[in-house]
């Protein structure tokens, strides 16, 4: 029994993950104006900002390369 309940729950616990790959991969662009990051040209340029976002939040690496995204409304 508790092998079924541990491939039931394995096999939600994937399609929840494959979820959160599309969300992520849809709204790239409007995640990282919000992280206050410039949207890379590239391919091979958003490539290396996500590499780095990965390792500033796993390793607390410093975001020191990246210029903060022009603010949407100026203050008054």
């Amino acid at each position: 029994m508790a092998w079924v309940a541990h491939r039931a729950a394995l096999q939600a616990a994937v399609a929840y993950g494959q979820e959160a790959r599309v969300v992520l991969d849809l709204h790239r662009g409007a995640l990282l104006h919000h992280l206050g990051l410039e949207v890379p040209g590239g391919a091979g340029a958003e490539r290396r900002v996500w590499d780095d976002l990965s390792q500033f939040y796993l390793r607390n690496l410093p975001l020191t390369a990246y210029v903060p995204a022009p603010a949407a409304h100026p203050p008054s």
